[in-house]
């Protein structure tokens, strides 16, 4: 079966995927330096914001007050040490937030008010949105930052961010200090990190290569140690998150991996989160090929059907997306090349199926314009 083919969007290594400000939308920050804001559900690009002079680590969404439709609706972060705020219908930069010294790793905006962001300066910054004015800094020796994920809502000040430092670290952005670490001693360091919707659960993947390391890690908030360690992949797990608890019925992380795979699984089926069980975790993935059946919501496939290792198929990033047409749930996956591609979880059997990608776009030479509009596809 031949996959539907869209337009580009990226010609140069997805970094970060995330959801959009609006329902039905998904974000992408991306090596070639632009970032871009993608309606799902008709395929095509609402807004190509370019104005970094180097590539983007990460970009989170800013969430508007009800009825605000001048508001802003990303920030980006990027190796030029920046940080920049877009907003819809425009695309040079609402503002640029100057303080890091570092390459900026990570971002997270965990409330309308506030955004939050952490480098290899080995700094964590707090912004207000409003003003552009930072308002808080914390230095943390060696605590070169990988990833920050929001507690939620509920929670509006608390911040889990991993670190080169083998530590993964809960900071109250208000008081602008650590209030408790999760982790302090990974044998590899988390390379992404993620908070579930009741922002009681904090998903980590590691660092690592030829099956060592690459570990998925689930802690509870409420206990000490993690629930369950898992090694779904052979390299390095380069982004996790939660799926929808409303879509899957349980407590579902999906993560991608350097070594061109991604993985699904359920925590809840599997007894090790919500008090059924701990530790161990060792059965949560079961292996297909794309295409196949697993029978249960625990799945484990190639990006573009090309099987593990192959470096150049990697999978650079991956966030939860709309599920159509009666899937359980869907994830988005970046690759090195540029290509998004959406995955479906089927019910009742859970097998993962390739829906579509995007097309990579051709490198950009150092004087092209990375906001240019991408050529259309043929028909």
């Amino acid at each position: 079966e031949t996959l539907p083919v869209l337009p580009a969007v990226h010609s140069d290594i997805v970094n970060r995927l995330a959801r959009g400000p609006s329902t039905g939308t998904w974000l992408s920050a991306a090596e070639d330096r632009t970032v871009v804001l993608y309606d799902a559900a008709r395929h095509e690009q609402l807004e190509v914001w370019a104005g970094h002079a180097k590539g983007v680590n990460a970009v989170a969404p800013l969430h508007a007050p009800h009825g605000d439709a001048d508001a802003l609706a990303a920030v980006s972060a990027s190796r030029d040490c920046t940080l920049k705020l877009w907003r819809r219908g425009v695309r040079e930069a609402a503002a640029t937030l100057e303080g890091h010294t570092l390459t900026v790793s990570a971002v997270c905006a965990p409330s309308v008010e506030l955004v939050v962001s952490a480098g290899r300066d080995a700094s964590v910054r707090s912004w207000d949105v409003r003003s552009g004015r930072q308002v808080g800094v914390a230095r943390i020796a060696r605590n070169l930052a990988t990833f920050l994920a929001p507690c939620g809502p509920a929670e509006p000040a608390l911040v889990v961010q991993g670190s080169e430092d083998l530590s993964v670290r809960l900071w109250d952005v208000r008081a602008m200090a650590v209030g408790s670490t999760i982790e302090r001693t990974l044998q590899y360091f988390a390379l992404c990190g993620a908070v579930s919707a009741d922002g009681l659960y904090v998903l980590v993947g590691c660092n690592g290569f030829s099956g060592a390391g690459c570990e998925l890690r689930l802690y509870d908030r409420r206990r000490s140690g993690a629930l369950a360690v898992v090694r779904p992949h052979e390299h390095a797990v380069t982004a996790c998150d939660f799926l929808p608890r409303a879509q899957t019925g349980g407590l579902v992380g999906a993560s991608a991996s350097k070594d061109g795979t991604v993985a699904v699984l359920d925590f809840l089926r599997a007894g090790v989160a919500g008090g059924e069980g701990e530790g161990g975790g060792g059965g949560l993935v079961h292996r297909l090929q794309l295409g196949s059946v697993s029978g249960q919501l625990t799945a484990l496939v190639a990006v573009d059907g090309v099987q593990p290792p192959r470096p150049r198929h990697a999978a650079t990033a991956c966030a939860p997306a709309e599920p159509a047409g009666g899937a359980l749930a869907a994830v988005m996956v970046g690759t090195p090349r540029g290509s998004v591609h959406t995955l479906a979880l089927d019910p009742p059997t859970g097998s993962l199926r390739e829906l579509c990608y995007t097309a990579p776009l051709p490198p950009l030479d150092d004087d092209d314009d990375p906001g240019a509009a991408s050529p259309a596809l043929p028909a």
